[in-house]
């Protein structure tokens, strides 16, 4: 089946489907057909007719020969399918039941006889008509499953949209070649079958008073002028008596869009005749609606080979419009009637001709004059001999209105697959990444784009951020040792003072509370700078064994620079200093380790105790900021007035700093704080239960994910994420099927927090993991491979592979995560809202639930048989060789089902029209 959301192939259609509706109109390929047709106005009256009455294709004398045959009790057989070459499986499934010259039907006491008139309802391919997909899709299995070289059964067909996707060139050149020079009036052999027609609509009349009609509407539901023309000169060979079948592309009742079915039914009803059934393909399941006040069947039937559709979103009644005739002799324009429908039935019917309304309630027609009411006619065209044999008819313009007509309620009487079926098919959505790779790869590129964008915009993961942070906290460390400082100076002059007994009592008792956190404080700061001359030396250590490194490699080159000396001994005595030398490289080399594991741990050391002097400083400034106010009051060599001079630029120095660190701490904050990365290396580093820890990742990861001022600060920050969201909104929004604003408001809404929600995990996945592989990666490779460890010292090797990891996650935890929210999406408004049911089908590819009609026409009655087959075998099912004694069957199919396929009735008994039972 044809993978309707592969990226390539959504692009390759979107870019046909917007060129051919582009330029549908402008290269219509129907007028090009009626101009090289050069049939005489009299032969293509008589070119389909297939009654047995009247005159053959040269249009010169009786042809009975030329009649459809008929089954033994006189009764025409014709077969009807839709929307065919999508999977090979399904089509030649189709097909072989097409091709039998009988076919049991579970439901059916007797065989049904083949149709010896095969029609074609549209979408004779896909996904796009080209002459290769045609071959490949639609001609090979009808080939394989009915192989002849001398067709007699008759093809006709009607294009639908797919067919029109390349303008109808491939379908003109297959199904209209008839009209060729070349081909001297011999169509297409499909299968079995041959093509007759020489246009891409078609006019049959059949024995026993039936007519079936094929109009073209191309792909903006417009009836062109030539086709106009043709359909009118049909309508004229009809009489009271006739009953028709019209064959539309697409169900006009199901989507309210009645322009060409009202056009086309008041042509065929010109002259009395009726239209006893309309059947369309386009919607690839099975519905039959009917109205007892019409007596009409209106039948959709598009299973022939295309994936199945889904029917639970169809109504059980629909409000069917229909332009209904009057009593009235010549056309009359009713008040009753709105100016556009006047126009159309006048333009179509003629003057003179038949009357309908829209209005059948309304009062007896008016016996007016037809000019009444209506609105100008467009300007006739000049009547020309269209060349030998041409006709000199008048075209009408092409009017596309807004017709609304009188609206019977109409039931379904049959729909397939079930309602209940079709929607626990689409659960199947669920899975919708594991069946729709390629889809899944679309949904992780978006992903990756998205997520890229907001980890450069996030404040938590921006690499410029992270600069920023890091230069902030050198800042407030440069700031904590002014600070330190500032109320060094400020004791000692406080030291010096001495006053009142109170005062002296105060500065003790705040001495006693300050004397261990001094103690502390100053092992503290005795450790930092201890651990600080340790750094340095380290540092010093390491450059010293840098050095030496580089020091020996470059003897090591210059010693295998050396050209190789003739003298063995001088040989080996080169290869002993080079091996010396490598020696000593090694043993720097794994010296470097040694002192950069010693480095790394310094580090830890000197964090932890500036942790330690944060933790203690707030309390410990605030006493000696009191202990300074006391002892200003006891100072006892200087007088007050020169304490306070001495004191001030200090205290202001102090004040300011201390403001200088908020202000630090504030645009930290701002910044957006610690890391996804310092989280987890905190909560991974501490001492704690498994239980605590796993405790402490769930409550960081899930705060992180569920940030969304984060997302709003990322959106602030970079104003392309932040016209990503809203084009993320705006799309899903617009997608949303339904005409209430505020329904695709709340539902795109709903939507679009889901793929961001999903967004956000994805970005802390990617963070996450590649956060504890920057962090473990290096010490395993620095105790397995030193070497490439010191690679990556100088080329931030693993920097890279963070980088190339986050890709490879955001893509496909991303495609995975997408494609569930899109699966859960069409799931839920599919089966609860009848919303997406196309998309969502679409996306599942069914290949089973396939239909087709059989159709029995005898004087005054057809007789519809809907044949369904439930289940189409897959690839398995199939073989080349014959059982043994097994004869191959009559149509000499090239391959046949291992188990015989299992044709039944949809209805319980087939569909019988009475004609006399029509609305006229």
């Amino acid at each position: 089946m044809v993978d309707w959301f592969d990226p390539g192939l959504l692009a390759k259609v979107g870019v046909r489907e917007v060129i051919s509706s582009t330029l549908g109109s402008y290269t219509d390929q129907r007028l090009i057909q009626a101009s090289t047709d050069n049939a005489s106005e009299e032969r293509l009256k008589h070119r389909y007719n297939y009654s047995g009455v009247g005159v053959n294709t040269s249009g010169d004398k009786p042809a009975p020969s030329q009649a459809i045959a008929a089954d033994a009790n006189g009764a025409v057989w014709v077969d009807y399918i839709a929307d065919l070459g999508d999977g090979f499986e399904a089509t030649y499934a189709m097909a072989y039941l097409l091709a039998a010259d009988e076919l049991q039907v579970k439901g059916e006491s007797s065989p049904l006889p083949a149709g010896q008139l095969l029609i074609m309802g549209g979408d004779q391919v896909y996904p796009d008509a080209t002459k290769q997909e045609y071959s490949n899709r639609l001609r090979d299995p009808y080939d394989w499953a009915f192989s002849t070289t001398d067709p007699k059964r008759r093809l006709f067909a009607i294009p639908g949209n797919h067919d029109w996707y390349d303008g109808l060139s491939a379908f003109s050149a297959l199904f209209c070649s008839a009209r060729d020079r070349i081909s001297k009036g011999l169509g297409t052999q499909i299968g079995g079958w041959r093509c007759h027609q020489h246009r891409s609509y078609f006019a049959i009349q059949l024995p026993h008073n039936w007519w079936i009609w094929g109009p073209d509407i191309q792909l903006v539901d417009n009836l062109d002028d030539s086709q106009r023309d043709y359909f009118d000169l049909m309508a004229d060979l009809t009489k009271p008596g006739d009953n028709i079948i019209l064959c539309l592309a697409e169900p006009s009742w199901l989507h309210r869009n009645y322009d060409n079915m009202h056009e086309i039914s008041m042509l065929a009803r010109k002259n009395g005749a009726k239209v006893c059934a309309i059947i369309a393909g386009d919607w690839h399941h099975y519905s039959r609606y009917t109205s007892d006040k019409l007596g009409i069947q209106f039948i959709t039937a598009g299973g022939g080979g295309a994936f199945a559709h889904a029917t639970h979103g169809l109504k059980d009644r629909i409000a069917l419009n229909w332009a209904t005739p009057t009593k009235a002799v010549g056309t009359v324009a009713g008040k009753a009637d709105t100016d556009a429908f006047n126009r159309l039935e006048k333009g179509t019917v003629g003057a003179a001709g038949r009357d309908f309304t829209q209005n059948p309630a309304a009062t007896t027609p008016v016996a007016s004059s037809s000019a009444a009411h209506v609105a100008p006619e467009p300007k006739p065209m000049t009547d020309t001999d269209a060349g030998p044999g041409g006709i000199g008819r008048r075209a009408k313009a092409v009017r596309k209105e807004d017709i609304k007509s009188a609206a019977y309620e109409c039931r379904a009487q049959s729909i397939y697959p079930p309602k209940l079926t079709s929607r626990l098919l689409c659960l199947n959505n669920l899975a919708l990444p594991f069946r729709n790779r390629p889809f899944t790869y679309l949904v992780g590129l978006i992903y990756f784009m998205f997520a890229w964008a907001f980890v450069v915009a996030d404040p938590r993961l921006s690499p410029s951020t992270q600069r920023q942070a890091t230069a902030i906290s050198k800042e407030i460390i440069a700031n904590d040792g002014k600070i330190y400082d500032d109320q060094e100076a400020i004791k000692r002059i406080h030291a010096i003072a001495v006053d009142a007994k109170a005062a002296e009592e105060k500065v003790k008792e705040l001495e006693q509370k300050l004397a261990p956190k001094q103690t502390l404080m100053d092992d503290l700061r005795k450790r930092q700078d201890d651990a600080t001359r340790v750094l340095r030396s380290i540092v010093a250590e390491v450059e010293t064994i840098a050095t030496a490194i580089n020091s020996t490699t470059k003897e090591i080159e210059q010693a295998k620079s050396l050209p190789l000396p003739s003298d063995p001994v001088e040989v080996d005595k080169m290869r002993a200093t080079l091996a010396a030398l490598e020696a000593r490289h090694a043993e720097q080399q794994r010296q470097r380790s040694q002192v950069q594991a010693r480095q790394a741990g310094a580090q830890q050391t000197a964090a932890a105790i500036s942790a330690e002097i944060d933790a203690i400083a707030p309390e410990f400034n605030a006493l000696n900021i009191e202990i300074i106010a006391q002892n200003s009051t006891v100072a006892s060599a200087d007088s007050p007035d020169a304490m306070r001079q001495k004191l001030a630029p200090l205290e202001k120095g102090l004040a300011d700093q201390m403001q200088l660190r908020a202000d630090l701490k504030k645009k930290q904050a701002d910044n957006g704080g610690p890391t996804l990365s310092d989280k987890l290396s905190e909560i991974l580093g501490a001492d704690k239960g498994l239980g605590e820890t796993f405790k402490g990742l769930a409550a960081t990861s899930l705060g992180y994910v569920l940030d969304f001022g984060a997302l709003m600060k990322a959106a602030e920050l970079s104003p392309m994420f932040a016209f990503m969201l809203i084009g993320l909104c705006v799309g899903l929004i617009k997608y949303v099927e339904s005409d209430t604003t505020i329904v695709k408001l709340l539902v795109g809404l709903v939507h679009a927090s889901a793929h961001i929600l999903a967004l956000l995990v994805v970005s802390w996945v990617a963070t996450a993991t590649g956060t504890a592989i920057a962090a473990i990666l290096p010490w395993h490779i620095s105790d397995a491979m030193p070497r490439l460890m010191a690679w990556h010292t100088s080329t931030g090797l693993f920097d890279i592979a963070r980088i190339l990891w986050n890709i490879f996650i955001t893509l496909f935890v991303g495609g995975l995560l997408g494609g569930f929210v899109m699966g859960i999406y069409w799931t839920l408004t599919s089966t609860l809202f009848n919303m997406h049911t196309g998309d969502a089908f679409g996306a599942l590819g069914i290949k089973d639930y396939k239909n087709f009609l059989r159709i029995k026409l005898e004087p005054g009655r057809a007789t519809i048989y809907p044949i369904a087959l439930d289940r189409v075998p897959g690839r398995k099912g199939w073989r080349w060789q014959l059982n043994k004694g097994e004869q191959r069957p009559l149509h000499h199919p090239q391959i046949l089902p291992v188990t015989p396929l299992a044709p039944r009735m949809i209805e319980k008994a087939p569909i019988v029209i009475e004609a006399h039972k029509v609305l006229a």
